[in-house]
């Protein structure tokens, strides 16, 4: 497909996508059947476009999609990643999405057996503050590395962290350790992103285009729903979960959610550069 260029282009492809948008909702709603068993779990705030505060995002609509599918009428409380985890690995509600494996411990949780995506887990430097690291092995010891409290990350950080290479410095997301970075209260970020949530979305965004840039991978980070051990219902929901799952992938409607959310992404992308150019034209 020919990329739409300019302002009137962002307009036309926010039209589209709004239909398609509308259609990937009602293929959701619609799988609902009546007499359907409730569910409630807990979904993140802060890992846009994967899951919003606002309830809505790509694996939020994976998720209700295949609980639809098998039955289940489910609830997706938002919350802080640390406190919708800690829910999952204490009981107090069946499931907790997306989580990833804890290296250092693992937790008390069963993860579905298809991951909702796979990031990669990569470090972010400032732009015109080089660490002069092409690897790992490269930083200098004491590197203050941002990291969102709660999440997961590969095997190396940690690794680096028992060693005293990197200083972990949590905040409460990764638009927050962006901006520290660029503060330069931090000497690299942790940023978490794949086909859907792009380091362009990431980075534009949080409004620091052209102020940081990807340094190196760290590795990568499968992502899933976890299903507490401790929660009478979370066998039964990760059933019906693991039947859903099967049914939207060979009905379709998994890529056409999949579809839907590209689009809204790039067409955020389309608007939020159309703005930066309507600010640099000259008057």
């Amino acid at each position: 497909m020919q990329q739409l260029q300019g302002p009137g282009a962002a307009i036309r492809r926010g039209a589209w996508l709004l239909i398609v948008w509308m259609s990937s909702s009602a293929i959701v709603h619609a799988q609902s059947r009546p007499g359907a068993r409730a569910l409630e779990i807990a979904v993140e705030d802060e890992a846009d476009p994967w899951s919003r505060k606002d309830g809505s995002g790509y694996v939020n609509d994976l998720v209700r999609a295949a609980f639809a599918a098998a039955g289940v009428d489910v609830t997706l409380l938002v919350m802080p990643y640390a406190r919708c985890k800690q829910m999952a690995i204490r009981g107090t509600l069946p499931a907790c999405a997306s989580m990833s494996a804890n290296v250092l411990k693992p937790d008390p949780v069963t993860f579905s057996a298809t991951p909702l995506f796979v990031a990669s887990s990569d470090y972010f430097e400032r732009s015109d503050r080089s660490l002069h690291a092409r690897s790992a092995s490269e930083l200098p010891r004491g590197t203050v590395v941002g990291v969102v409290l709660g999440y997961e990350y590969p095997a190396s950080i940690y690794r680096l962290s028992r060693d005293s290479i990197i200083v972990l410095d949590y905040s409460a997301s990764e638009t927050i350790n962006l901006h520290k970075l660029v503060a330069g209260r931090i000497d690299a970020a942790m940023v978490n992103y794949d086909f859907l949530k792009t380091v362009d979305y990431v980075v534009e965004s949080a409004g620091v285009k052209g102020k940081v840039r990807k340094l190196f991978s760290a590795g990568t980070l499968p992502a899933y729903i976890g299903f507490s051990q401790k929660n009478e219902q979370a066998s039964w929901a990760a059933d019906r979960y693991a039947k859903g799952v099967a049914i939207i992938a060979a009905n379709g409607t998994s890529a056409r959610i999949r579809d839907a959310w590209a689009m809204r992404v790039n067409a955020h992308l389309a608007a939020q550069r159309a703005k930066a150019q309507k600010r640099v034209l000259p008057k």
